[in-house]
């Protein structure tokens, strides 16, 4: 029966040679990144393989499987290096080629910290974002919407149960939000003993 690595290893095109990029020739996740089936769980193909390279799995979300190449199936670990989500985010922004000195946005907004989200492809405008929303509402005949007074799961959005986000002054109940984060550490937690017992 075949090892784990010599599994992952026939899902590998390396015809490229050493230095190019060995795209993964399985199945991918939606953002591209390839998709490997080990120990009854499904893994990141080249998080994997960097996790077997050093002996460790990587401890996400603190650590990242970053490419070099910007090739999300490649898994040619010469393109790989282990880094922090800042790091990945700096290395992608450098090889963007966008001009990241720019004050205002075309329409004449300013970068400002309220009004600037930042990706890896550059700057984009909240301001604008808004105004296109509102126009693609004004032509399909939509209303707009005004503030709820209830969630969806019918709790009251009052001020002690209501959490007003700092930057995009959106409104959330704060009952599901702390009930969402609870699920969510509950999670983490199954994982962290996962990865303990693995």
């Amino acid at each position: 029966m075949p090892t784990a690595m010599e599994r992952f290893e026939q899902r590998i095109d390396k015809s490229a040679g050493p230095d190019g990029c060995w795209p993964w020739t399985g199945g991918t996740f939606r953002a591209g990144y390839g998709r490997f089936y080990d120990k009854g769980k499904h893994h990141v193909a080249h998080r994997w393989l960097l996790g077997e390279l050093r002996g460790q799995h990587l401890n996400w979300p603190e650590e990242r499987g970053c490419h070099k190449c910007d090739n999300p199936p490649c898994c040619n670990p010469a393109h790989l290096y282990i880094g922090d989500a800042k790091a990945n985010q700096a290395d992608a922004m450098e090889r963007s080629g966008y001009d990241w000195t720019r004050t205002h946005c075309p329409a004449g907004h300013e970068y400002s910290p309220e009004n600037t989200l930042i990706g890896s492809k550059g700057k984009r405008c909240r301001q604008c974002m808004r105004d296109q929303n509102a126009g693609y509402r004004r032509a399909k005949g939509i209303k707009p919407r005004g503030f709820k007074a209830h969630c969806l799961r019918g709790h009251a959005m009052v001020e002690g149960n209501l959490y007003v986000h700092p930057k995009t002054g959106n409104r959330q109940c704060r009952e599901c939000k702390n009930l969402r984060m609870s699920r969510w550490a509950k999670k983490k937690r199954a994982e962290a003993r996962e990865n303990r017992q693995a």
